[in-house]
């Protein structure tokens, strides 16, 4: 902060333009968010309403405010037993909560209190409203109502438990109001004589059957033969082509040729007539052409790339022959070492 003397008009001046902006930046604020049409709760009268006729009316609202605060702050003395009251975080449900550990007034201000914790410590400047008398009666802790915390696999658990119940009948109830319980679910010493008769009965021997001839199947297909069938599909007939993997007592199994294995009727199949193999004609080897062969003092020529990228032919004499390369002497004066495939005798 900065003091400067009342006649000193050079600074007086920037202090009194810097309250002008500051005051045109607030109107700007208060006509851009309407805070001069709202109700102020201090005043209880609009700021825009607000007039010298109104000070005695809003004086005497600010005395009863401050009455009520300080007879409000009368009930506590010092050595009074208090809890505070909890913060709660935004968005957080129920109602307000009080600390477990009990504070106590050390001393009384104006409007507020000055505690000691549990442990000694001095806790300054709490309004009395967050703050709440403890008497012989609540010296405890108010007990939280404990919720029961189950894991997944106990919630599973319950769940079977409860859809057991619900399938065993343990809902219906008789005329007498006792749950009937199925006879499966009752203890063994309660269950009918008849159903443990049966238990044990020495099992039956089952007769031997009489073996299954595959009387309706089609002797004409054999397990490997090409067979094809009419499917509908989008509502056209396409005839598809499949192999016999199986032979049931009914049906045939077939590999069609889209992938699938399905059990058709014989009579829904038709063969599929391979055709006749057609003996290919034997070809006579026809005799190799020999390459001519280039002797040195041939005359020959090869085709070689320029750097525009043009090829062109030169002419050049063989002068010596190795197994697999010819040293040419070229037009150009140019002896290089050349494949056999590069080059050609005139």
């Amino acid at each position: 902060m900065v003091y400067v003397d009342a006649g000193d008009k050079t600074k007086m001046g920037k202090v009194e333009r810097f309250n002008k902006t500051l005051r045109n930046k607030i109107m700007t604020y208060c006509k851009t968010f309407k805070t001069l049409t709202c109700v102020h709760s201090s005043t209880g009268y609009k700021p825009d309403e607000v007039t010298h006729e109104f000070a005695d009316a809003i004086r005497k609202r600010e005395e009863n405010r401050m009455n009520k605060a300080v007879n409000f702050i009368k009930q506590f003395k010092a050595g009074d037993k208090v809890r505070i009251k909890k913060y709660k975080k935004m968005f957080q449900k129920g109602t307000d909560r009080w600390s477990s550990g009990i504070y106590t007034i050390e001393s009384v201000e104006k409007l507020s209190l000055t505690l000691k914790n549990p442990k000694g410590v001095l806790v300054e400047r709490v309004k009395p409203y967050n703050v709440k008398l403890v008497t012989e009666d609540t010296q405890k802790a108010p007990e939280e109502p404990e919720v029961p915390k189950h894991s997944v696999k106990e919630n599973q658990k319950m769940n079977k438990f409860k859809r057991k119940q619900v399938a065993e009948g343990f809902e219906q109830v008789d005329d007498e109001g006792q749950v009937v319980v199925k006879e499966r679910m009752k203890p063994k010493d309660e269950k009918r004589t008849d159903t443990l008769a049966k238990k044990k009965e020495e099992p039956k021997v089952a007769e031997p059957q009489d073996p299954v001839v595959l009387e309706n199947v089609n002797p004409e297909f054999k397990v490997g033969d090409r067979v094809k069938a009419p499917f509908k599909v989008k509502g056209v007939e396409v005839y598809f082509e499949g192999t016999i993997k199986k032979k049931n007592p009914k049906t045939l199994s077939i590999l069609w040729s889209d992938g699938q294995t399905i059990n058709m009727n014989p009579d829904e199949l038709e063969p599929v007539e391979e055709p006749e193999k057609m003996e290919e004609p034997k070809l006579e080897p026809k005799a190799e052409e020999k390459p001519t062969e280039i002797q040195e003092g041939d005359k020959v020529k090869g085709e070689f790339k320029k750097s525009d990228g043009t090829k062109q032919w030169y002419e050049g004499v063989v002068q010596k022959v190795n197994p697999k390369t010819y040293w040419v002497l070229w037009s150009d004066g140019a002896r290089l070492l050349m494949k056999k495939s590069e080059v050609f005798k005139i």
